[in-house]
């Protein structure tokens, strides 16, 4: 359970990825709100009494920032269980001019950037704000690209050889390409800020990424069968289709700090990964259908969060989750196979501050509300389904518009009619003229929504649309005679032509 917030409390966290804890003054907590400030401490332990006296506010440096204060206001006026209590002092910050809303408090994500920012060296760092607002062009074999570029992209990958250098573009911090080749390890060793790849079909067995500093890596583990982690990575994605026995591999530095995983596959099978000298203290499973709760406990025992997305799925063995003792987190969406009595499991959870349910068995989401108000840091249940709702939307692409305070729920009954409808004419087309057809007709009626629902269409609704042509995709024209009229990828460009303001 969480603590009364205090105004001028200096209160101190644990950072995982830094082994070290850093600190925060709350300003005020006005309106059910909570104002506070990020403080230039980072130390091996909690601040005392002679160190707070000379505490100031932090300031962020990396990237294309310029001396920023990092003060933030949460709807919230409670400092979370684990934040540790060092201390009143005159406040820091007077007031919350130029504060920042978030909806978590922070777990120390601004000392974990300025740090790796301070790994790179120093004429990296002026390099990176000298060209970062600079519109200037380099040429590569004959193609213009911006000098101050923050992706390298598949068009400008293709065009280095083996022994090519990035240092040309100082500004990169991320990689979105397709297909491994040994020089992606060499040329990202060249670049001091590029720390994030996305690599999809990388059509070969080994991926060995160590010694790139890479600290956020998404792949395609598809045909795959050894992934080889370098020290820096904090999150690591894995997507696509394993048909075989994957190996990741870590070392001496994973093992000890830890990393979060993220995993969405088809047809997840939980024990072809195998991890090698690798701690997992987070681990989000996305895309369920079936997920065992003994098999999470026995592969992952000492994860600090488990998150699990079904589409929608079933969970079996969840009297398991008793065997993660240090579990402080738990988020269940479209997840069923439980009920009241199973889900008072939780209970045994002594480390438990974070409660997330959202599309759950109703009787299991009541248990959890009626037990845990007051008890957690967070309690968050909404969306619970009763035993009809699992059978009827077991193929809904759209499930998550459902109950979703973004969608006028007028808006969701047009949109499942329309993918209804749609799955009908994709199934009587007779040539690629009539598919297209399809997806524009497809397209307009979301146009058409859009525009009489007060523009409801975000980032993630668009993304659902988009995902829910690709089930009518598999489920119509893959496998099909018809997979040779048209592809996928240019249904979505028809898509992306037709839509209009979303």
């Amino acid at each position: 359970m969480g603590q009364e917030a205090k105004a001028g409390g200096v209160y101190a966290f644990y950072i995982e990825e830094l082994k070290k804890y850093g600190a925060i003054q709350v300003i005020d907590t006005n309106n059910n709100s909570t104002c506070y400030i990020t403080l230039d401490y980072l130390g091996e332990e909690v601040p005392q009494t002679s160190v707070l006296k000379n505490l100031e506010p932090f300031y962020k440096d990396c990237y294309c920032n310029r001396h920023i204060k990092v003060k933030q206001v949460i709807d919230r006026t409670d400092v979370p269980g684990n934040y540790i209590f060092a201390g009143i002092w005159p406040l820091v910050e007077s007031d919350r001019d130029k504060a920042f809303f978030d909806d978590t408090w922070t777990q120390g994500e601004c000392y974990i950037f300025e740090e790796r920012w301070n790994l790179a060296s120093e004429d990296a760092r002026k390099n990176y704000k000298k060209y970062v607002n600079n519109v200037g062009f380099t040429n590569i074999k004959g193609k213009l690209f911006k000098n101050n570029a923050w992706c390298l992209d598949n068009e400008l990958y293709k065009l280095f050889d083996e022994n090519a250098s990035l240092s040309v573009f100082p500004c990169l911090t991320s990689a979105d390409i397709c297909g491994y080749f040994p020089k992606l390890k060499n040329l990202i060793k060249t670049s001091p800020f590029l720390h994030s790849l996305k690599l999809d079909k990388p059509e070969a067995q080994t991926v060995d990424l160590t010694g790139t500093g890479l600290y956020n890596i998404a792949t395609d583990i598809t045909g795959v069968k050894k992934l080889l982690l370098p020290e820096e990575t904090f999150q690591l994605t894995i997507y696509g289709s394993l048909k075989e026995e994957l190996v990741v591999y870590g070392n001496p530095v994973l093992k000890d700090k830890g990393i979060i995983l993220h995993i969405s596959l088809k047809d997840f099978n939980l024990p072809c990964i195998i991890y090698k000298d690798i701690k997992i203290r987070e681990l989000w499973i996305n895309d369920a259908r079936e997920i065992d709760t003994g098999l999470i406990a026995d592969k992952f025992p000492y994860i600090k969060k488990l998150y699990i997305t079904g589409c929608p799925g079933i969970i079996t063995n969840i009297h398991k989750i008793e065997n993660l003792k240090s579990l402080q987190s738990v988020g269940f969406y479209d997840i069923f196979g439980y009920n009241g009595t199973d889900i008072q499991v939780l209970t045994t959870l002594k480390e438990l501050r974070e409660i997330e349910l959202d599309s759950v068995p109703k009787d299991a989401g009541r248990y959890v509300k009626e037990h845990f108000k007051g008890i957690t840091d967070t309690l968050y249940v909404k969306n619970l389904r009763g035993s009809r709702w699992l059978s009827e939307n077991i193929d809904n692409p759209l499930r998550s518009w459902d109950g979703s305070r973004y969608v006028p729920y007028e808006a969701y009954k047009k949109a499942l009619k329309c993918y209804k409808d749609t799955k009908v004419f994709l199934n009587e087309t007779e040539n690629s003229e009539d598919v297209a057809e399809t997806a524009k007709q497809f397209t307009r009626t979301f146009n058409a929504l859009n525009k009489k629902y007060r523009e409801f269409i975000g980032t993630c609704e668009r993304e659902d649309i988009f995902k829910a042509m690709g089930q009518l995709y598999n489920v119509c024209i893959q496998g099909t005679e018809k997979e040779n009229w048209i592809t996928l990828e240019e249904i979505w460009d028809i898509m992306d032509e037709t839509r209009k303001n979303w």
